[in-house]
């Protein structure tokens, strides 16, 4: 859906199944503010007689997810209770696990980085065991070749490597460090880092600030960042070297002539968009231009 679940404009769909990866703290103002109240919220896709698959593991909203399929009467698939994965190895763009679910299907290799993402395909693939629809040889193809643009994604751009991630939350900012850990655990890292008003901003930086080396912060391209400068005394007061420059694509200009081995772009899927389109296609287009 696109935000929260009861309420979202896509609820008038009745699904052949539903499915919730994960439930965490964002958009408070509208979901609520703690994880029940959230998970209430996202469990309102879920539909009578229509089986729920879920990659959730935190006590609170399971509880609530468990007790609403139980009453619409639903079966409830649960990872590390239903389905498992194991073996996980990770290597940049090229990771590796074993799905263990109605069936065992080891060394399935999946582009997308990140412990997260494993969790995710795990879901997905019970999702398809639920509707009987496991095909083993399409299953291995499509998560080899899948891609999520803005996801932990890299690209080389002038003899450094650059990582593109969308998280705007702390739930997803504490994800992308682990997996800035797991990957470039040896390597200098430099951020460009743009966070809209309306976010926890003092938490992303309070999960992030430990790995950078140096932060140029700037302007996503939306009337919800006025207020941009904030974010560099944030890292400012972590002691974490901070420049200010408005323009993104400027700040990650000069991010690359860090001698930083790895510039990382995150905070916001506005700033990793533009970033992005320049990167890959060398233009801005009207949508980054407010």
């Amino acid at each position: 859906v696109g935000l929260g679940g009861g309420l979202d404009a896509t609820n008038v769909v009745n699904p052949v199944v539903s499915v919730i990866t994960t439930v965490d703290y964002d958009h408070m103002g509208i979901l609520g503010n703690t994880l029940r109240d959230i998970a209430f919220e996202k469990a309102g896709i879920i539909k009578p007689g229509v089986p729920v698959v879920t990659g959730e593991v935190k006590r609170e909203p399971l509880e609530v997810i468990e007790r609403i399929s139980r009453d619409m009467g639903s079966d409830l698939s649960m990872l590390e209770r239903d389905f498992f994965y194991c073996d996980p190895r990770l290597s940049l763009n090229s990771n590796s696990f074993t799905y263990r679910g109605y069936r065992r299907v080891e060394g399935i290799t999946i582009k997308m980085n990140g412990r997260h993402q494993i969790d995710n395909a795990s879901v997905a693939l019970r999702v398809l065991e639920v509707l009987d629809e496991f095909d083993e040889n399409a299953v291995r193809k499509a998560l080899k070749e899948l891609v999520h643009p803005g996801r932990f994604e890299t690209v080389e751009y002038s003899g450094k490597t650059v990582v593109l991630d969308g998280a705007h939350n702390p739930a997803g900012m504490g994800k992308l460090t682990l997996s800035m850990r797991d990957y470039f655990s040896d390597s200098e890292i430099v951020g460009v880092m743009g966070m809209l008003d309306d976010k926890d901003r003092e938490s992303m930086v309070e999960k992030i600030h430990a790995i950078l080396s140096k932060v140029y912060v700037t302007k996503p391209k939306s009337h919800r960042s006025e207020s941009f400068q904030d974010v560099c005394d944030m890292f400012r007061a972590r002691r974490v070297p901070c420049e200010l420059e408005e323009r993104p694509w400027t700040a990650f200009e000069k991010a690359v002539s860090d001698p930083a081995d790895v510039v990382l772009v995150a905070g916001s899927l506005y700033l990793v968009g533009e970033i992005r389109m320049m990167l890959i296609e060398g233009r801005v287009v009207e949508e980054w231009t407010i």
